[in-house]
């Protein structure tokens, strides 16, 4: 097993290393959200429990990345950092869970997990996207998995992982489905478990009350809006199947269409045909041998994974709005893949078929494998401009200190200078000390889109002077410490 989980966990670190190592790949102004919570926690200035100008999402990972941001300062590579761990600890996790509960070899296993340790790029980049959400909630379903038969561990833990994200009550019921399927019925044995674990549910969610106290931000935003107008199914079904094959790279799909700093084009039909031919072959092999509902305790874990996968991808029908950006949204869809090729590989016994099963997911990882190859190419040798990097070198360069600029503009230049530069946003502002300090101090210069006398123009920014005079741009190539 130790084998196959340093396998898995290198391979995270191949399909993490450009997202990790190279700012300008995939990072906005949410995630520099979370960078400056990290950072006012490291300094002892606010004690934020949620995301900033918000009652939901809770800050777990903000606190968890702040000494590292304390001791390796602004950076999005220390930011992400913890991330990459979060992500080894969730492959090792689930090799192991799939050989201790549902008996698999260790190399069946990694074979199986695949599609969660090496997705395609525009997933590998949402599994180490520092909001707080990415990877966070397929860790609490394995913990959950864990603790199933604890009843306040269990409580405890459900409590925690949805003031993450209401991700984690698709666990909750995946686990009575699968309680239910795999195990007798105890009606009082039930009912002592769910009063213990609801008592530990409540204790432990009890604790948000404390949530303004040091949060820095005054204005309060509700998360996704969700419709039930039967009317918009179709159309939200209709966007979301067309995401999913996404998440197995079964699209040719240009990463730029994924806010990420790239030329390249990856996946391809093909790879959504291999793994639809090795879905079949697997599943119609289980229906073959008559597998039921009448399911076995070793099969529990991947029936529970199934459910999951299941509602992550039902869920989303009820956002009102969607985008390709809420790709993040379906993350979870990926452990039905993985729960599949598990039950097959416990399942079968006729060595031939289990082989050429085998044969074409390990096809499909090493065609994830090149793309991601293929990138860390592109970045090694023609680099993307770091267009952020070099308007925040310009700035602090030209003297200013306090801006304005739209939101996604905003946040990461001001993570990126370490607040050494003051950008607040036009709308949606999470930092009610930013809007103090602009109206203390006033701006010194306004970044926009548009063109404005005596303005001067770097990238894809206008910069309007208003106290400072600017200089002319040098396109300086930012450190090389911040690729």
């Amino acid at each position: 097993m130790r084998a196959a989980i340093l396998l898995g966990s290198a391979l995270v670190l191949v399909r993490s290393a450009v997202f990790v190592l190279y700012e300008q790949a995939h990072f906005d102004s949410d995630q520099a959200v979370v960078g400056l919570m990290a950072l006012h926690i490291g300094r002892l200035e606010a004690f934020p429990l949620y995301f900033y100008g918000q009652q939901y999402l809770a800050a777990y990972y903000a606190w968890l990345a702040a000494p590292v941001l304390l001791l390796g300062g602004a950076s999005v590579t220390a930011l992400k950092a913890p991330l990459v761990l979060l992500n080894v600890a969730f492959a090792a996790l689930l090799i192991r869970l799939l050989v201790r509960d549902v008996r698999l070899s260790p190399a069946a296993a990694l074979i199986a997990s695949m599609f969660v340790i090496l997705p395609p790029p525009v997933v590998a980049s949402r599994l180490v996207e520092a909001t707080g959400a990415s990877i966070e909630p397929l860790l609490f379903v394995l913990l959950l998995w864990v603790v199933r038969y604890r009843p306040f561990a269990f409580g405890a833990v459900f409590a925690l992982g949805l003031l993450n994200r209401e991700f984690t009550a698709y666990a909750a019921v995946a686990w009575v489905l699968t309680a239910a399927a795999c195990h007798p019925w105890r009606p009082r044995a039930a009912g002592r478990f769910a009063a213990r674990a609801a008592l530990a549910f409540a204790a432990v969610s009890a604790w948000p009350v404390l949530a303004r106290i040091g949060d820095p931000s005054s204005a309060v935003h509700a998360g996704p809006a969700l419709s039930l107008d039967v009317s918009e199914l179709g159309e939200r079904a209709r966007f979301i199947a067309g995401l999913l094959p996404e998440l197995v790279g079964a699209a040719s799909t240009p990463l730029r269409d994924y806010n990420i700093a790239s030329g390249l084009v990856t996946g391809g039909a093909w790879m959504g045909l291999v793994v639809l031919v090795a879905g079949g072959v697997a599943a119609g092999r289980l229906v073959f041998r008559r597998w039921t509902m009448a399911v076995p305790v070793r099969h529990a874990l991947p029936l529970y994974l199934v459910l999951i996968g299941m509602q992550a991808v039902a869920a989303p029908l009820l956002v009102a709005a969607v985008d390709a950006m809420q790709i993040r949204y379906v993350l979870l869809a990926l452990l039905a893949p993985v729960a599949l090729f598990a039950v097959f590989f416990a399942a079968e016994t006729k060595t031939s078929v289990r082989n050429a099963v085998a044969v074409l997911v390990i096809v499909w990882t090493w065609a994830s494998l090149v793309d991601h190859a293929r990138l860390i190419h592109e970045y090694r040798a023609h680099r993307p401009p770091n267009v952020f990097r070099e308007l925040a070198l310009y700035l602090e360069e030209n003297g200013v200190r306090y801006a304005r600029a739209d939101y996604w503009t905003a946040y990461h230049v001001t993570f990126l200078t370490g607040e050494r530069v003051i950008v607040r946003p036009d709308a949606v502002s999470r930092i009610a000390a930013y809007d103090r300090a602009l109206d203390l101090h006033g701006a010194d210069a306004v970044i926009q889109d548009t063109p404005c006398a005596g303005g001067l123009h770097l990238r894809r920014w206008h910069i309007c002077r208003t106290s400072v005079t600017l200089q002319v741009p040098g396109f300086r190539r930012p450190p090389h410490a911040s690729p």
